[in-house]
């Protein structure tokens, strides 16, 4: 896989939340917003101001006015819109049809590679990187936690990375139908990991193989097993297994 170059002298110019010295939140100021793609409500996606990838088309979607709110704190008709809304945003730069691979992520806390608290999330397209080089279905694979006609959701046994990967998995073909229920436990999810103490994780969307995958990934100081060999770890079986069950009754998923 090429490596995506980062334009340090540029990187330097972000504000940062999580600094010594905390920047104005730009994100706050949204009649200041520039190169605005789409709107809908008070959500935006517009083009980055500090686009630090080169050969890449930097895009953000900035969920709500509300600096402090995140996503398990929106009311559900939110949560719902900002999904809907993105999801839309996403297809259109993949069907542009003029990048290697199309990336959608989110970053929360401190410890995630974001610089800014304030809600949003990324749509980038790759000229010339094919993201998806290395996944496999065993990534999306694991212990149950819940399931319906409509979704899945369960924690990794095969994770990218590390320890409680949680995956929620629906076809592509029922996201209208589905999108409720993905929004719900997307936020029961959120709001878990949070209970949890794990206040920094990454959100993933992938397109893959006919399904929408959001995929949690927690974010502690990388252990040196994958950063040396790429050796992810994960947690014992029976702790998996009352995991489970806990996020399962925070969910409630109806069939």
């Amino acid at each position: 896989m090429e490596a995506l170059v980062y334009k340090r002298d540029l990187g330097n110019q972000k504000p940062s939340d999580f600094g010594k010295v905390k920047d104005e939140c730009p994100f706050c100021h949204y009649q200041d917003v520039e190169n605005i793609i789409e709107t809908s409500k008070d959500i935006i996606w517009t083009q980055n101001k500090y686009p630090v990838l080169a050969k890449t088309n930097q895009t953000l979607i900035i969920e709500t006015h509300d600096h402090k709110a995140n996503f398990g704190t929106y009311s559900p008709e939110h949560a719902q819109e900002v999904l809907r809304f993105s999801f839309a945003a996403w297809e259109k730069l993949k069907a542009s049809k003029k990048y290697k691979s199309v990336i959608f992520y989110k970053n929360h806390g401190p410890l995630s590679g974001g610089t800014l608290s304030h809600a949003h999330m990324q749509i980038i397209g790759l000229n010339e990187v094919e993201a998806y080089e290395f996944i496999q279905p065993k990534h999306f694979e694991g212990i149950e936690v819940c399931k319906n006609n409509l979704i899945k959701v369960n924690f990794s046994t095969q994770p990218f990375c590390g320890l409680r990967e949680t995956n929620v998995i629906i076809e592509q073909a029922d996201f209208p139908e589905a999108l409720p229920n993905l929004s719900k436990v997307i936020q029961k999810t959120f709001g878990y990991h949070l209970e949890k103490h794990i206040f920094s994780f990454n959100i993933f969307f992938y397109d893959f193989e006919g399904k929408y995958i959001v995929k949690f990934v927690p974010r502690f100081p990388t252990p040196p097993y994958y950063v040396g060999f790429g050796i992810p770890q994960v947690l014992d079986e029976e702790t998996l297994k009352q995991d489970a069950k806990e996020l399962a009754e925070r969910i409630e998923l109806n069939n």
